[in-house]
Formats: C-alpha cells, structure tokens, sequence
C-alpha cells in the first residue's frame, strides 16, 4: 500500500548539528474509508477555533515546549497547540521557577540562576514564560550552610521576587533560626504534618489524623502546587514583605480540582478505546481543509494545468519536436477544413498560396488532406514512443531529463509540488482528524489511499491512450483521401442535363431560345467544375482517384441531346403557353443542377475525411501529452516524495495507536467507578473532583482531545524524520517518545489534575468549559470568598511548641484568597488562571525576638558582569567555611513524635524590642536583562526535581526546548516548518528521482545547547542536486 520514506537526507555540515528549518509560512469529497479512494473522508468544512500553530505546536510551534502549538493562533482555523491552551485562561503567563536545595542544591549552586530558570521552562514544559519569581524550597537546619546560595540568587538580575520555604523543625527551644530572614522572604514550615489552629482562638489546637499523610509530604506538596501559581506567589510575596523579618509561618486550606484515580483511569480507558481502538467504520471521516485537500489531490494523478497553476508553455518547449509536429497536424487540419468550406461555397473563386499567387482550392485541399494524416500520425506515434519509452515511476533521472529535453519537454516547478506545502498539507489532514477524534485507525486507512494514488505509475502505462485519443484508422484515412464522390456520368446529373435542355425548348418558338441557353448553361457548369475539382496529390493522369473526361463528355453529350429533344418536341407538338412558360422555367433551374451535384459531393466528402474528428484528435493528444507531462513527469519526484512521505506518517501514527492500546494494559486494573473517598480532611478538600466524577462525558472529551494532543506534540517531534527515509528509526523513535510523552502527561494529571492545560493542549474551549461548569456550581468558592483568618478549615504548618512563637495581635496574621478566573468570582480574591487549585493561605508573623536572623548583613548589591551570580556558573560559598552541605534529611527525619494535644502554651515574656532590621526590598529585574551562559556550554545531568516522599509537581516533569532569555522566551520551531528558500539559483535541470534508502547510517548527534531539546535529531534535508 504506502511506501516508506523519501530521499535520503544531505548530511550534516562539518563541524555539528545541522541547521535547524526556517520558520514555515488548512470541503469537498476526498480520500474516504469506504467506496475506495475518493469515497468521503478528505472532506473539507470548517475547522474549530485553536491553539497556536503538525509544529509546536503544532503538524508549529514546539512539541512538548507548550509555546507553539499547531502553529500560532488559529492556523486555517484547524491548528490547535498550546498558545491555544496559554491564551485560554488555564495558563498563566508568568512562571514561578521552583528550586529544591533539599535534592539539588549541588545542581543549583554550580549553575547560574539564568540558566537555572531556562532550564526549568524546559522541564515544565514551557517555551515561553516570565521566570522572576524563584520559590526556594530548603531544610530550615541547612539555611546557614545555603545562605551565600540564597544571597547570590536574590540578588541576581533575573530574580524579581524570591521566597524561601524552609521545612522542618530546629532541634532545641529558642529562636528559629532563619539567617535570610530580612534579606528574603521566608516561610517557616515547622511541621508539614500541621494542625487546627487559628490566631482568634489561640487555645483552641485541634491535632489531625495523619495516617493519611503520615509524614506531611502531601500537604507540603499542596502549599507548593499553589504557590506555583504565579499571582498566589505574589499575593503571598507582599503580604509578608510587610511583616516583621519578613517571615511567616503558614496555613492552608486548599481545594484541589482533582479526580480520583479510579475514575480518572476509568476515563483514561474510555479516551484511549475512542481514539485507539474504535472501528473507523462506525466512526465518522474526519473534514480537511479546501487547500490541503487541493494540493493533497494534486499529488494524486489528477493534476490538471488550471490546478497546478501552471500553463503548457511552461513545460512544454514551443520550439520542441513534439509541439511543432503538433502545431504542424493542426495547421494542416485547420487549411484543409478551411478549402473544403471554399470548395463547397465559393467553387470558382482562387485562393491564395502561401507562396505568393493563387491556386484553385481544389488543387490545393488534397495536400493538406494528406498532410494533416501525415502529421497527425507521426505525432501520436512520437507520444506512443516517448510514453512508453521514459516511463517516471521512480522518478525523473538525469538520462530520462535528457530524453525529455529531446522532446521539448521541459522542467517546472509547482507549488503545491513542494516539499513544504505538502508537509503542510499533510499536518492540517492530520491535524483535523486529531482534533475532530477520528479513529487513528481512520486516519492511517485514509493516508495509505492517499500514498497508493499518489504512487507515480509512470507514462507507460498511458501509451495504450494514444490510440483512444487518435485512432490508426482516422490518419490511415487521411493520408490516403478516398475519392472525390462526384460522376458526371451518374444517373442523377445525367437525368438533369437531359431534362434542362428538353424542357427549356418545348415552348415553340421561345424554346429556340431558351432552350440552348439551359443547354450551355449546364454544359459550362459541368466543364468548369470538373476543372475544379479536388486532384489527387500528386497529380497522375490515370490515378483511378480523379474524375473521368469521358464521364464529363457523356454528361455534355445528354445535355445536348435533351436540348435538341425539346425543341424537335416543341415544334411538333406545341404547347399551351402557360405550359411553356413553366417548362422554361423548370428547364433553366435544372440547368444548375451541377452545382447541387457538386455540393453534395463535397459534403459527402467531408464526412468520408473526418476532418472534425482530426482536429478533435490533435486537442485530444495534446492534453494527453500536457497531462502525463505534468503528473507522471514534472510531478514525478514530488509524488514519489509524497507516497513515501506519507506512508513513513502512516506508518508512526500507527506506532503511535499501537502504544496508546499498550497503555490500556496498566489501565485495566483500575475498572469500575472509585469508591467514595472523604469530601475534605483539615487543609485539603476534594469537592471539585466529586463534581468532576459526576461528569464522566465532558472528562472523556477533554482526555481524548489531550491523547490527540499528545500524538500530535510526537508527530511534532519526528516531523523531519518523516523525509529522512528510515521508518524504522522514525516508529522506534515514535514509540520513545509516546510512551515518555504518556509517562508525563500520566505524572501531570496525578499531581496536577485533569483541569490543568497540559503543556501541549490544543483547543481549551472544552477544558474551560469543564472547569467552569465544576468550579461555578461549588458553594466552596463562596466560602473562600467569605473566609477570615480564623477559618476553621485551615491547617496550621508547624508544631506546637512553634505557637509561641507567632504573633497573635489583630495584625499579625494575613490572608490570601484565590481561586480560578473560571469560578466568576470578584471582591477580594485573587483570581488566577489556574483552574486546579483554589483556596486560602493564611500567614502570621513572628513575634518581635521569636527569630533569629542573625549574621545575615545587608542584602548583596547586584552583581557586576562577570561575577559570580551574573550568569558565572560558581559554587556558592556554604557558611562557616562548610564546602559541601551535610545530606539533606527527609521532611520525616525532622518531625517528632507527634505529642498529645498540648495545653495552650503560656504567654512568653515581653521580650525588648529588637532593632529593627534594615528595611530592604527585593529589587526589580525591569529592564536589567539576565546574561546568557556561552552558546556552547554543553548541560548537565538533570537534576531531579522532586521532592522525597511526595507528588512530584506536574509542571516540573516535562522537558521541552525553552528560550535562552530567563525571562521571557521565544517560540521554538518544529520539523513542520517550511524549508529556507534556496538562494537564486539557475534555471532548473532535472535532477536524480527520490531513491528509497538502502540502509540507514549511523546517526551523528550534535552536541546539544541549551536551546535544544534533548529529544531533538537532526532534520533530514532533501538532496541538493533534486531541482523538484
């Protein structure tokens, strides 16, 4: 059915990778599942509004980057990527870089913080993003050995704002121990495990059942996911900006538009079988774009020259052996139509010659009778010839250009031929049957059609229409005329000549008049004619084609017998007068009867020659010759590309169907509908995800929609390979990259919950609407909207001997509500564009003394160039000398035995005021811009990112090409785009057909910069001697 890929791809340039492509630049009935080729399924109509633009996000924009989409913006209203999902309010712009020193701090401190935030727009999956904002999560017993680390990225360039999680507990009574407590703000977290506790009512602890959460790893994980949010990360930033030390101690109530793992399994399974394995018998043809349908039918066989945009003279050579035997056929069809019509209506006038002087028309319409046989012979036999002999079903090589050139037949490029209009027309086909959920199954059927018709079959095969379009027999006619179908010896002039004579003398005595008068009349006609008359070329005497003289004296001979009977007649047996007269007058008419005679004749001539048949016959050839010219030649290469080029999709998209239906294995153990889990536990509610199970349709369509994504963002990434000719490398590459592109979207609905646009999410209206539906009708949006400090649903992050600790004055504590845009809510609420997480996050100070931030000093100036923390890699200076830090413990390592609910603590003595700590603020990156690292740095190991014990943030999981700048990216390209335009060149040659690749070689990899994906292979390139 489809063949493999195209053309082996140029290797790449000495000295590494090869150029990344340029930039690039979509119905009727089409390739259908049913009724063969053409049966229904190409079909264009309307495609949905999108994301950004089979490229990014695309068949555009980045893969799994999350900044291109199916292109940018609504790309022929088809493409859908993720700029769709960042501009549909379940992205937000801004991103906050999260820094885990209690797993990574060795990664962290030899690396630049620029670097540090590409890198982490990379792995969430973004390529594009404000990174200022910089959560550092940290032990609170390792804030002194990391406090230079902390200082140099405060006060980097990038870094607009920074906070600082400190976790766990200090061993001993006293002051918490916060050394960058002044310099940064910082959130004490004494005990992830937390309680029920507010400052209103101080006395009042309520300890909480951990066995859920037995060392607090799922709370902590909570605090992060909302401080993620980039406005919570901000509200949070300047509410404690204001607060003694800058330090705080949180609480949290949180609400997690999450499903429970059962159900979403069980939807997963339903996506994965609509996608993968329902029958595309049963499922309807996805619709195509008008222009990708036009140039994917193009490509088919059916190109036409008013289509290819193209005319004849383009292609064929005016000049060229074929279009002079052409035009030479239709000149001597054309002259020899044109004397017949002069023989038959102007008999006795001359013509001119083309040699000067004039010419009977009879004399001269039987060369150009045999002259247009002649031609018109010798030109369909030069196509039978040249049909049969040049063949192009592998393409058009230099022998068969030569060949070609010898005929007149010339190169041409088409546009809608080129490489990157067909790549983009295949993206757009494929793009709609993702995003209207046609079976993959559907999809591969209908491009395989496409493959086998766009399969050059060569001009051979269409030898045999030559004599469809001019028949040996029409020129066998011609070239040999039958003869002229006139006698004069024939009964019927005979009868006339006699009767013209008789009857114009009958009347005595005015026959003596008129009688000889019918007589000459007819016997000149009857000579002149006859002098006229069509002359077999060349001319013999005794050819038995020519007209007799001895019929032409046979005529003569009766007309004057009847001339001579009339009047005998008329003298003996007068007439009436009144019969006389009508005698005459009959007579005198009849004695024009040759000129009846010789009209008939002409026109039964006519017919004998098919003269309009002829000139039928050169039209017919010509257009056979125009359309195998440009289909089975011109076109040849690009067909061929095009067989290859979509048999090598073909076969990766069902790679990628055959690895969805491999994850229904790990998803069948999770059948039937979740047992009801609690509605809330004190910090965390789950009330959104119950609304969410209760509406199992509109979750099938969102995941089917992201599995569709997901295929995409892989095609996407594998779209240069496409061309490059090895299929297997291109499906054992797909099924890489499907099932580690599955593993994150599986980790990104685990920790960050089905109402998160995935980095590579297409069209958001469904997801949008789905959070709007569960966020609007939940009454726990109006009780965050209502909510105090006091709420009786927050959990208090620390242990009970940290109460003492906190400041309980009327404005000591701070409130931060926010909840998803989606919910409609206003007054004092922070709305965010994240449709996963809602809630309030309670701050309260420190009492005066309570911390001890000590040793800190002033905040560092900012770093001159070429400094440390400037974009240097450098280690950071660990505080007492300490080089290395001592291992990290785990957040349970530093929880005690959880007490018994403890009396209220007693107020600690009023302690003297301390001095008051220089007021500093964070200062702004606005208009500093970060300095890149050198283009050549090679990156490190990635570091992993998640935190011990549990969920791994979703948005840190994905590892996509981010932009250079750390604070704001630019979109990354993808395989899709169009290749850069040549520069001018010559005129073009026919060049060496696509040959299919013998052997893959051995892949040479670049060394990777920090603005490539680790996934990214070189782009396969399309030869440089192919001029097509």
């Amino acid at each position: 059915m489809w063949g493999g890929g195209g053309g082996a791809a140029r290797p790449p340039p000495a000295g590494g990778r090869p150029a990344p492509p340029p930039p690039r630049g979509g119905g009727a009935g089409g390739f259908g599942t049913t009724g063969g080729f053409g049966g229904g399924g190409l079909g264009g109509g309307p495609g949905g509004p999108g994301g950004a633009g089979f490229g990014g996000g695309g068949f555009g924009g980045g893969g799994f980057t999350g900044a291109g989409g199916f292109e940018g913006g609504l790309d022929d209203g088809l493409d859908r990527g993720p700029a769709g999902a960042e501009s549909s309010g379940l992205v937000e712009d801004e991103v906050v870089v999260v820094l885990d020193l209690r797993t990574d701090y060795a990664h962290v401190a030899a690396k630049p913080i620029e670097d540090l935030q590409v890198e982490y727009l990379r792995r969430i999956g973004r390529a594009t993003g404000r990174t200022g904002h910089v959560l550092v999560i940290d032990h609170t017993t390792h804030l002194a050995e990391h406090s230079g680390l902390l200082r140099r990225l405060a006060g980097a360039r990038s870094v607009t704002q920074l906070v600082v999680l400190a976790c766990g507990q200090q061993p001993g009574p006293g002051q918490v121990e916060l050394p960058v407590a002044g310099l940064m703000v910082v959130l004490y977290v004494g005990d992830p495990r937390g309680m029920g506790w507010s400052p209103g009512r101080a006395r009042d602890i309520r300890m909480v059942d951990d066995t859920l959460d037995p060392d607090g790893a799922e709370n902590l994980a909570a605090l992060v996911q909302a401080l993620r949010v980039p406005r919570v990360f901000m509200a949070v930033h300047a509410k404690a900006q204001e607060f003694r030390y800058r330090a705080a101690a949180p609480g949290m109530r949180i609400v997690l538009g999450r499903l429970d793992e059962a159900s979403l399994a069980q939807a997963r399974t339903q996506a994965i079988r609509m996608l993968a394995e329902r029958d595309p018998a049963s499922a309807p043809v996805a619709q195509t774009p008008a222009d990708a349908l036009a140039v994917l039918t193009l490509l088919t066989g059916d190109a036409t020259t008013d289509r290819a945009g193209v005319g004849p003279g383009v292609f064929i050579d005016a000049q060229g052996v074929l279009a002079r035997t052409r035009d030479a056929a239709e000149h001597h069809v054309t002259t020899a139509t044109t004397l017949l019509a002069a023989l038959r209506e102007e008999p006795f006038a001359p013509r001119p010659t083309a040699a000067g002087g004039m010419r009977r028309a009879g004399e001269a319409v039987w060369a150009e009778i045999q002259g247009a046989g002649g031609r018109l012979g010798e030109f369909a036999g030069m196509l039978a010839s040249a049909f049969g002999r040049i063949g192009g079903a592998e393409g058009i090589d230099r022998d068969r250009g030569d060949a070609l050139a010898q005929l007149g037949i010339k190169p041409a490029r088409v546009a809608a031929g080129e490489p990157a209009a067909l790549l983009r027309s295949l993206r757009q086909l494929a793009y709609a049957s993702l995003g209207q959920q046609e079976p993959l199954a559907g999809l591969t059927n209908r491009l395989r059609e496409f493959a086998a018709a766009a399969a050059p079959a060569g001009s051979t095969l269409h030898a045999r229409r030559v004599m469809d379009a001019c028949h040996p027999g029409l020129t066998g006619n011609l070239t040999n005329p039958p003869r002229f179908p006139l006698s004069f010896a024939a009964t019927g002039p005979l009868l006339t000549a006699l009767l013209s004579g008789l009857l114009a003398g009958l009347w005595w005595p005015m026959g003596i008049g008129f009688g000889p008068l019918a007589v000459a009349v007819t016997v000149w006609l009857g000579v002149t004619l006859h002098i006229r008359r069509p002359v077999p070329f060349p001319r013999n005497p005794q050819d038995p084609r020519d007209m007799a003289r001895g019929h032409l004296a046979a005529f003569i001979v009766v007309a004057l017998v009847g001339g001579g009977a009339g009047l005998g007649l008329g003298r003996l047996y007068p007439v009436p007068v009144a019969l006389g007269i009508v005698a005459v007058l009959v007579g005198l008419v009849l004695s024009a009867a040759p000129v009846f005679w010789w009209r008939r004749a002409v026109d039964r001539w006519k017919k004998q020659l098919q003269l309009p048949a002829a000139a039928a016959a050169v039209r017919n050839l010509n257009d056979l010759l125009a359309s195998v010219a440009l289909n089975e030649w011109i076109l040849a290469d690009a067909r061929l590309r095009a067989s290859r080029t979509a048999g090598a999709l073909a076969a990766a998209i069902d790679t990628a169907r055959a690895s969805l239906s491999e994850a229904l294995v790990t998803l069948a153990q999770a059948g039937g509908v979740a047992s009801p889990t609690p509605p809330r536990r004190l910090g965390t509610e789950l009330d959104v995800g119950f609304r969410l199970r209760d509406r199992a349709g509109q979750v099938t369509d969102v995941l089917t929609d992201d599995l569709g994504d997901i295929v995409r963002t892989v095609l996407d990434r594998h779209a240069a390979e496409l061309t490059g000719g090895f299929v297997d490398d291109l499906c054992n590459g797909v099924d890489r990259s499907m099932a580690e592109c599955l593993a994150r979207y599986a980790d990104h609905l685990e920790h960050s919950g089905l109402l998160t646009a995935p980095p590579f999410a297409g069209d958001p209206r469904k997801r949008v609407e789905l959070a709007r539906s569960v966020w609007q009708g939940s009454p726990i949006v109006g009780q965050l909207r209502a909510a105090s400090v006091n709420d009786e649903g927050i959990l208090q992050l620390n242990r009970s001997a940290d109460l003492g600790r906190l400041d309980l004055a009327p404005d000591g504590s701070a409130l931060v509500r926010f909840v998803p845009e989606v919910a409609g809510v206003g007054g004092d609420v922070t709305t965010t564009r994240s449709a996963d997480v809602a809630g309030l996050i309670r701050l309260v100070q420190f009492r005066p003394n309570a911390v001890d931030a000590g040793g800190t000093g002033p905040r560092p100036r900012r770093p001159e160039a070429g400094s440390a923390g400037a974009g240097q890699p450098d280690a950071a200076p660990a505080a007492d000398g300490a080089d290395t830090p001592a291992a990290a413990p785990t957040v349970a390592d530093t929880l005690p035995p959880r007490p018994s609910p403890p009396s209220p603590p007693p107020a600690p003595p009023a302690p003297a005021p301390p001095a008051a700590a220089p007021a500093r603020t964070v200062p702004s990156a606005a208009g500093w811009g970060g300095q890149a690292a050198p283009a050549g740095a090679a990156q490190p190991a990635a570091p992993s990112w998640h935190q011990p014990g549990g969920p791994v943030p979703a948005a840190t999981r994905t590892a996509q090409q981010p932009t250079r700048g750390p604070a704001q990216a630019s979109p990354s390209t993808s395989g899709w785009d169009e290749p850069a335009p040549a520069p001018a060149a010559e005129a073009p040659t026919w060049g060496e057909p696509v040959p299919a690749p013998e052997a893959p070689a051995e892949e040479t990899r670049a060394e990777e910069t920090r603005a490539d994906p680790p996934h990214a292979r070189p782009p396969a390139a399309e030869p440089t001697d192919n001029p097509w």
